[in-house]
């Protein structure tokens, strides 16, 4: 619902100043604004699952809308989402790929399955969706730690996503191009010792 309140969380590095300016001005310019933004600064290093978790305990909007420092989110991003989550609990969108010169990268079938609907068999399989999402706070308060990677796997998304599955959250896909994926080849992969 569009008249439902969101948070936009970015978890931040500190030594990524122009990239996280970026961003903040890609969610300044939202056709729907937040109601809160939080940027939480990783001085202590936790990596990008720790900074989300400690950020998420500060959240008390019904919606948090997830967004990385190096990405950019689309002017209609927060609307298209909030439009489209009457029957949802975590919504998730398309992406627009750029590469290190700013030029477009196809989108390839693995990120985020672009057009096809959620597959839940699937995602207990592998990681797919974007972290650039969409979720209910209802579902995350309970959660001690949701950012936190299953197995062996470096995607502390994917744990997140795989502990709404199993609290039964409703996921949809909306196959809309609603924000930017900077793919520059800086990706610390969420671990603070690569940065």
């Amino acid at each position: 619902m569009v008249g439902s309140t969101v948070t936009v969380l970015i978890p931040a590095i500190p030594t990524r100043t122009r990239m996280l300016n970026r961003a903040l001005v890609s969610v300044l310019n939202q056709q729907r604004p937040p109601d809160r933004i939080v940027v939480s600064l990783d001085h202590d290093r936790l990596g990008a699952a720790g900074n989300r978790n400690q950020a998420l305990k500060g959240v008390t909007t019904e919606w948090v809308a997830f967004l990385d420092d190096d990405d950019e989110l689309m002017p209609h991003h927060l609307l298209v989402l909030l439009q489209n989550s009457d029957d949802a609990d975590v919504i998730y969108t398309g992406c627009q790929v750029l590469g290190p010169a700013g030029e477009e990268v196809p989108l390839i079938d693995e990120w985020g399955r672009f057009g096809k609907p959620f597959d839940g068999l699937l995602l207990r399989k592998k990681s797919y969706l974007p972290v650039t999402s969409l979720v209910r706070m209802e579902y995350l308060k309970d959660i001690e730690e949701p950012f936190k990677a299953p197995r062996d796997s470096a995607y502390d998304d994917w744990g997140m996503y795989l502990q709404l599955l199993d609290n039964d959250a409703r996921f949809k896909h909306v196959p809309q191009k609603t924000w930017i994926w900077n793919h520059w080849g800086g990706n610390t992969s969420g671990r603070s010792d690569r940065w």
